[in-house]
């Protein structure tokens, strides 16, 4: 019988939580895409979602996985391995749509979940680079940093430009006067507006990690230090990041919902992880500036990654 220390007990933990919360996850998502279906066709007696029972149960779920179960993992689990588990869900996710919402799963479906699966776990294997400490008055000169600015600001134009394709295609499909003419336009521009809203989604959950990983920091650090670096909570700047922090949590879960709404979750949980985890590793090369600490063999593997990620969101 092999005896397990109590490092080897919280690893196991850890691994049955990212386990467990992974699957919640996917539950959680796949009964509000459920719950948007239900009410697709339905002309009369329409609810919002926030007024649908399997709706707020599924957006419940999905909050509490991510909430508790990612603090656990953090707290219990090496980067090395916390960063691969989280692409356990991807296969969770196609069993439970199969399952759920009764999607085919053929040919197309088993080569497209073994492509993202691979690809996930590549991403996710050799993204986790490790990051510098930092106290507020750090954080704060990493946030003012001209390639930093520049980077958030390709960000928010190419999210603008998405928006805005978005609001047009849907006023151009929907405006239509010949119906037989529009309706495939509708179709197509339907699909791309989803694949938008998970891009978007994805893109701003990624920046609010940064906000969030940051600002839990710089509070630690006020806290458990002097009062000096606890007056300096006081600034304007860092009550700015609290807010921008909660603004993109916000918007990102209504762009998920947005997505749901009019694409599977076999196509929009792959997606969101995909540009999530692209974004992540951009915004600590540069936020961090960990270009000297990434080898030509990670960066490899990411864009190997992320190519079959995208091919099998396709597939």
């Amino acid at each position: 019988m092999v005896a397990f220390g109590n490092n080897d007990k919280t690893i196991i933990a850890g691994v049955l939580t990212a386990i467990v919360s992974s699957a919640c996850q996917s539950v959680g998502l796949i009964l509000q895409r459920k719950s948007h279906l239900k009410y697709e066709n339905v002309e009369t007696g329409y609810k919002a979602p926030y007024e649908r029972s399997l709706w707020r149960i599924g957006f419940l779920l999905f909050i509490i996985a991510n909430i508790f179960g990612s603090s656990i993992q953090i707290t219990t689990l090496p980067l090395i391995l916390l960063s691969p588990l989280q692409s356990i869900g991807l296969v969770f996710n196609t069993a439970f749509s199969c399952m759920i919402l009764n999607e085919v799963f053929n040919r197309f479906a088993l080569i497209g979940t073994i492509l993202i699966s691979v690809g996930a776990f590549l991403i996710a294997l050799f993204g986790a680079l490790p990051e510098p400490d930092y106290d507020l008055t750090k954080f704060l000169i990493f946030l003012k940093r001209k390639q930093f600015i520049t980077w958030c600001l390709i960000d928010l134009t190419y999210v603008l430009l998405l928006l805005a394709w978005i609001i047009l295609s849907k006023q151009v499909a929907e405006n239509g006067n010949n119906k037989n003419k529009y309706h495939k336009l509708a179709q197509n521009s339907k699909l791309v507006r989803g694949i938008f809203c998970g891009i978007i989604s994805g893109t701003l959950s990624a920046h609010s990690l940064l906000l969030a990983k940051s600002t839990i920091e710089v509070l630690l650090n006020a806290f458990l230090s002097s009062s000096k670096k606890f007056k300096n909570m006081n600034q304007p700047m860092v009550w700015i990041i609290i807010i921008t922090f909660l603004t993109l949590c916000l918007l990102q879960l209504w762009f998920l919902n947005r997505g749901l709404k009019i694409i599977s979750t076999s196509v929009l949980y792959p997606l969101v992880f995909c540009v999530y985890n692209i974004t992540n590793i951009i915004n600590g090369l540069i936020f961090f500036n960990q270009w000297e600490v990434i080898t030509y063999w990670e960066l490899f593997n990411i864009c190997l990654g992320s190519i079959l990620v995208f091919i099998g969101v396709f597939a």
